[in-house]
């Protein structure tokens, strides 16, 4: 261990590098009792939420440094895994908390709180008997309505208009999931006279706290900007702090341009193997013009499940270790900022109940942009093996399994959705669909819109791409319907870093092809099992234990 002030106070106070991860865990629990919630841990954090709050943000602030500056005064080389492993998952998140409130300003965004009142979790899955989860959820919104007055003052004075647009959908959905799906679902506990009593007062002043909040963003949006970007020497440290990645600007352009120029060019020669008589462009209108029906894209999405798992089990490509199986359903109101998604069970949750979505359009659409919302059976099945069948459903399996509790909790983004990237492009390699141009068409699409989402980041946060730009790029570079397009736009605004998509995708097959042959194998089985043996760390630190 080296010499320091950090590393003398470890001594006095006789702190273990074990006790240090374990103190740093408890302590996140402790400030965001959410976090702690979607593990699947309720006891003592059902009910609450997090302080809101200059002070909130120095008490963080302060606690990721001092953690930061700890495992920094350890000799990480005489530290063997999985505690190694443990010391740097948990350095990273800190290092993340430093960067999203002195960098990113993340605490003082309205995106930050438009979930706040969500209480899906309390009565999505059985995990207690339903009055008992009700009153929790009475407890959640009580405590968020409280927040309110000090979210409002913590905000910035000027939002990015796209910011306030996406949260003024996601409050409204919020409004409407109260008088909704809450409601239905809460309905058989209200049976208790008490407990109706309480939720006749607490519902209606939630209520009127998510209007307050909406009425704060009706009042922004006239002085809103459009000036959301990063900067390059904030973009790249976003990847620093998110991925451990340190990377120049012209490597990581380099990475977008020519995975989407593999990819575009592999569209082009599957859409003439379709038709060649037609060009590309009439080919993908054609193919995207066989949209599945309104009413049929969840049943076909849970027939593609059952074939997936099949093909999965016979062609031994992941251990799968579990009977649990996600259920499809579409999309709460206040979640439809994206098109499809997981909700999957926390790694310690009691009742494993987990929810693959998939978002209706958007009513307020005109007809012709919400017929081009819905998927085709190409593109809905990359979507059924990206959150389900090998993707972020399995995953999460694995996380269960995993060798600590940091690794259970502590992920990456580029791991986490590149791994479920990867398995579009993987399980059709491995010859599911074989022989079939439309689903190859569709896993290309769904490359292409990560391709492009890449391409955005960069050119939104570093070289000046406006919004209508973006959308543009969606449309024109990765064949993406217009509402779609207009989505991911959006959503490049506020989630830069929506480029680990392809970013993890790409390190995870650079390290299949190590794997592959440090151990003379081709087994898909025995790579897939050791990387997600891991858990979510980041590709790089994985990397360092091959």
């Amino acid at each position: 261990m080296r010499f320091s002030l950090v590393a003398l106070l470890l001594s006095a106070c006789a702190t273990t590098p074990q006790q240090l991860v374990d103190r740093y865990v408890d302590g996140t629990f402790a400030e965001a009792p959410e976090l702690a919630r979607a593990a699947g841990l309720h006891d003592g954090f059902d009910g609450k939420v997090s302080a809101v709050g200059a002070e909130a943000d120095a008490q963080r602030l302060s606690r990721a440094k001092a953690h930061v500056a700890a495992v920094d005064a350890l000799d990480l080389a005489t530290i063997s895994d999985p505690l190694r492993l443990d010391l740097e998952l948990t350095r990273l998140h800190a290092r993340r908390t430093i960067f999203g409130i002195e960098k990113l300003a993340l605490t003082r965004n309205i995106l930050g709180y438009a979930g706040l009142f969500d209480g899906s979790g309390y009565l999505n899955r059985d995990y207690a008997p339903l009055p008992q989860r009700v009153g929790f959820l009475l407890d959640h919104l009580q405590s968020a309505a409280a927040q309110t007055d000090a979210v409002i003052a913590l905000l910035k004075p000027k939002h990015v208009r796209t910011h306030l647009q996406t949260a003024q959908k996601m409050l409204g959905g919020m409004l409407e999931y109260f008088e909704g799906d809450m409601k239905t679902l809460a309905q058989p506990a209200l049976s208790d006279p008490a407990l109706l009593a309480r939720w006749e007062k607490v519902v209606p002043e939630a209520q009127n706290a998510v209007k307050k909040l909406l009425a704060w963003v009706d009042a922004a949006l006239p002085q809103a900007t459009d000036d959301f970007a990063l900067g390059e020497a904030t973009f790249l440290e976003m990847l620093a702090a998110n991925e451990g990645l340190v990377i120049t600007l012209p490597e990581l352009k380099q990475l977008a341009v020519s995975n989407h120029a593999s990819n575009y060019e592999a569209y082009v020669a599957t859409a003439q193997r379709i038709d060649a008589t037609k060009t590309v462009q009439e080919v993908a209108a054609m193919v995207q013009a066989e949209r599945i029906a309104k009413d049929q894209v969840i049943p076909v999405a849970r027939q593609q499940l059952d074939d997936l798992l099949a093909f999965i089990e016979a062609q031994k490509i992941i251990t799968i270790g579990s009977d649990d199986r996600a259920e499809v359903r579409e999309t709460p109101p206040f979640m439809r900022w994206n098109s499809a998604f997981l909700d999957m069970a926390g790694p310690f949750e009691r009742a494993k109940g987990s929810f693959y979505y998939l978002s209706p359009p958007d009513p307020s659409w005109p007809q012709d942009m919400q017929d081009a919302y819905l998927p085709y059976a190409g593109d809905l099945l990359a979507t059924s093996i990206h959150e389900v069948y090998p993707g972020h459903f399995v995953h999460g399996l694995h996380l269960r399994r995993a060798k600590t509790r940091v690794q259970q909790l502590f992920d990456s983004y580029a791991f986490t959705e590149g791994w479920a990237h990867y398995t579009e492009e993987m399980m059709l390699e491995a010859g599911f669909a074989a022989g079939d141009d439309r689903a190859k068409l569709g896993q290309l699409t769904n490359a292409l819109l990560r391709n492009c989402r890449f391409l955005a980041a960069i050119g939104m946060h570093v070289e000046g791409m406006t919004v209508e730009q973006a959308k543009q790029l969606f449309e024109e570079k990765c064949f993406i319907d217009p509402g779609n397009a207009l989505q991911q736009a959006y959503r490049g605004t506020f989630d830069p870093g929506y480029l680990s998509y392809t970013l993890g995708k790409l390190q995870i097959l650079e390290l299949r092809k190590k794997y592959w042959a440090k151990h003379n194998t081709q087994s898909w089985q025995a790579f897939h099992d050791w990387l997600l043996s891991f858990g979510a760390a980041p590709v790089a630190l994985v990397e360092q234990r091959l």
